[in-house]
């Protein structure tokens, strides 16, 4: 790229130059205005300089002196004239001069979503308006002034912004804008003519801004109108050159502390008490619309921290914490609506301001910002601050090793991108106007769950293969030392071991069950519960205590009815677990709860014969077959079976007692007491009941277990029959021996 040097204008300041700004009039004249440091404020006429030659110097003179106004190329603006509308009013040197860009994030600029990030060509051109002309943010030393400046160059002071009381006076504001309303006609005006022109033709609304004044820690958002104008049919009320129409006060929307200035919060360290260059020092709103705040401590650190568009107000503060209910609470403020970053340098502090007698260094030309970027010179040069995506933050955090944090964002992403889909048809229920572009409320929901996915099997990996690791250091640590015992007791100390029946672990095991409820709750979260099956079953089935904790945190989720089926290979691993650990009750409640037809019957029957689970097995004929004869036979086998068992163990323990009797007179009295404990745990009676509730159930046409409804009329009448059927046929069966196990 190269430049060429089109006019020098030399002699227009005895001082050094501390802001200017270039103001584009869209092929009417186009504007440049410098800024000294002894306060003077001069506006150059680039129209006239490049097309006048011979009376450039006479126009130069007539401007300084005063004699020809805004008639020649450059003139001076008398700011503290201006200021208060010729009162006797100084507010300083000139420390920048911010105009007003139509940009590409505002309520107006058409961003497509909150999520996305658009760079336009236009968007750090100042926003023009043929009937009015520029606006322009003058920040000063001792005021933040609203201003508008003419078509003829003259400067129109809208609204002032004070210092509040009891502020140092070596303590210079810094200020930010954006456009709030809306711009029909387009961002920006143009050369193509009058209706082209006007960013606001045909709108009958007002020119209204968002703005942020920064006085040391202390930070207001405003809402200030800067142009009322009146609806196409309406006449004019006021002549030509008249004093400008009289506009509302701003209207303050939110004041708070910038952490850092109490003591540090925030993760900055506190500043040094009346220390000038402590504090905020540079204010910028994204295009995509948060707010950047950076504040400096000095030579030490430097703060950023970037507020989301919806917690510059204090009733979007106010929807924000009702909106996350539980899960924010009150630190919505602090947590869900500002992303703060600490920068282990300090921003270089220019010297221009300070000798207008401020006695402190400005930070004003030390930022600048363009699209969601935001360049700070800093002590190790020039640093980029830039809001990522979505897909770009979760890249950085897996680049850098962070499973944990990109997890936790991709979740984020992922209730943001299924929230905002599910309240695009609802306009009852308020989507926040912007959020994080890393929010993801515009992204795919497909796109986050596969990158969701991916990070989790890569967190599971690495999880797994720590606690692996560990384990086998500890092992070999206690072979060291010499003793089995010890080794043993290490390696249930580390593993986790096998897991207990309330579903904890001890030791290191106690971060594989976190890992293992993080796998099952992305999955069901993500509507993704094949990929249990598919990605995570075979990562955890590679070591035993990892896989006894995904097996334990299973259950939870099928009891919830979150998880309807579950695949061959992991529901016989499911049984064989609740079996050792002796929970059989566990799997029949699981059966009970979930999609027979989604189940491999031809597997889980025999499970359920071989393992005594009858309660499932009475549901699973019963409900997926329709078969209740077969059920009421095996069961009846089955307590025929258990009572000749007992009937032959209670024949040897007679004999036992007998002899012992012999021996003592203490039998006769703890007679009863034995008799009653053994009819209690007799296996034959416990089986009988559960037939008999099973058959009372098909007769009164329910459904199995009690509680689980009534059945459709069709099968009504075919557990009946078949109830019956057994009733009056099945003599035979209770001397038959059980099948054997399958």
């Amino acid at each position: 790229m190269h430049f060429a040097l089109t006019k020098s204008l030399g002699g227009m300041h005895a001082m050094a130059i501390t802001a200017a700004a270039l103001l584009d009039g869209a092929g009417s004249t186009t504007w440049a205005l410098t800024a000294d440091a002894h306060g003077r404020l001069m506006a150059h006429n680039l129209s006239k300089h490049l097309s006048v030659a011979a009376s450039a110097f006479s126009s130069f003179a007539r401007g300084l002196t005063g004699g020809g106004g805004a008639a020649g190329p450059s003139h001076l603006i008398p700011l503290q004239q201006a200021a208060a509308g010729g009162a006797s009013f100084d507010p300083g040197a000139v420390c920048a001069l911010l105009p007003l860009h139509s940009g590409v994030g505002g309520a107006g600029g058409g961003l497509a979503s909150a999520g996305q990030q658009q760079f336009a060509p236009d968007a750090a051109t100042a926003l023009f308006v043929p009937e009015a002309g520029h606006f322009l943010l003058v920040v000063c030393t001792r005021a933040v002034l609203v201003c508008l400046l003419t078509l003829e160059g003259r400067l129109q002071v809208l609204h002032v912004f004070l210092p509040p009381p009891r502020l140092p006076a070596d303590c210079s504001p810094h200020a930010a804008w954006r456009l709030s309303s809306p711009l029909p006609g387009g961002r920006r005006g143009s050369a193509s003519g009058a209706a082209a022109a006007s960013p606001l033709a045909g709108a009958g609304g007002s020119v209204t801004v968002q703005l942020a004044v920064a006085w040391q820690w202390s930070l207001s958002v405003y809402r200030a109108v800067l142009l009322q104008r009146r609806p196409p049919a309406a006449p004019p009320t006021s002549a030509p050159g008249a004093p400008p129409q009289r506009l509302p006060p701003p209207a303050l929307l939110r004041s708070w502390t910038v952490p850092g200035g109490a003591g540090g919060a925030g993760g900055a360290p506190a500043s040094p008490a009346g220390s000038a260059e402590a504090g905020v020092c540079c204010c910028h709103f994204l295009d995509s619309g948060p707010l950047v705040v950076v504040s400096s401590q000095g030579e030490t650190s430097t703060a950023v921290h970037v507020y989301r568009r919806d917690a510059l107000t204090t009733a979007g503060m106010a929807c924000a914490a009702g909106s996350t209910g539980g899960s924010g609470g009150g630190a919505v403020s602090e947590e869900g609506a500002v992303e703060s970053m600490l920068l282990r340098d300090w921003v270089v502090a220019g010297q221009a301001v300070a000798f207008a007698g401020t006695g402190s260094a400005a930070f004003h030309q030390s930022a600048a910002g363009f699209g969601d970027q935001l360049l700070l010179l800093n002590s190790q040069g020039v640093r980029v601050v830039q809001l990522l995506s979505w897909q770009q933050r979760l890249s950085a955090l897996v680049s850098h090793q962070q499973l944990p944090a990109a997890l936790l964002a991709a979740v984020r992403v992922y209730q943001a991108a299924t929230g905002a889909a599910a309240a695009a048809g609802d306009r009852q229920l308020a989507v926040p106007e912007a959020a994080w572009p890393a929010d993801g409320q515009a992204a795919p929901a497909p796109e986050v769950q596969r990158q969701l996915l991916t990070i989790l099997c890569a967190l599971v990996d690495q999880e797994l293969a720590q606690q692996q690791a560990q384990q086998q250091q500890q092992q070999q640590q206690a072979q060291q030392e010499g003793g089995t015992e010890q080794a043993s007791s290490a390696d249930a100390g580390a593993a986790g071991g096998s897991v207990a029946g309330d579903g904890t672990a001890a030791g290191g095991g106690a971060a594989v069950e976190r890992l293992a409820d993080t796998a099952v709750g992305c999955c069901l979260l993500v509507r993704r519960p094949d990929a249990l099956w598919e990605h995570l079953w075979p990562r955890f089935q590679r070591w035993p205590p990892a896989a006894a904790a995904f097996l334990q945190h299973l259950l939870p989720a099928i009891l919830s009815d979150r998880l309807p089926s579950v695949a061959p290979e992991v529901m016989q691993a499911l049984v064989e677990h609740c079996v050792a650990e002796g929970r059989p009750e566990a799997v029949e409640r699981c059966v009970l709860k979930m999609d027979l037809l989604s189940l491999d019957l031809n597997q889980l029957i025999p499970l359920c014969i071989r393992h005594r689970l009858f309660s499932a097995l009475l549901h699973i004929f019963a409900s997926a077959l329709q078969d209740h004869s077969t059920p009421a036979a095996l069961l009846l086998v089955a307590a025929a079976a258990a009572g000749e068992a007992e009937a032959e163990a209670a024949t040897a323990a007679a004999a036992a007692e007998l002899a012992a009797a012999a021996a003592g007179g203490a039998w006769a009295a703890a007679q009863g007491s034995t008799a009653a404990a053994a009819l209690q745990a007799r296996e034959s009676l416990r089986l009988a009941y559960k037939l008999l509730l099973f058959l009372r159930c098909c007769l009164l046409g329910l459904g199995y277990p009690p509680g689980a409804g009534g059945v459709p009329p069709e099968q009504q009448q075919r557990g009946k029959a078949q109830a019956l059927v057994f009733l009056l046929f099945s003599t035979g069966l209770s001397g038959a021996r059980p099948p054997p196990a399958a």
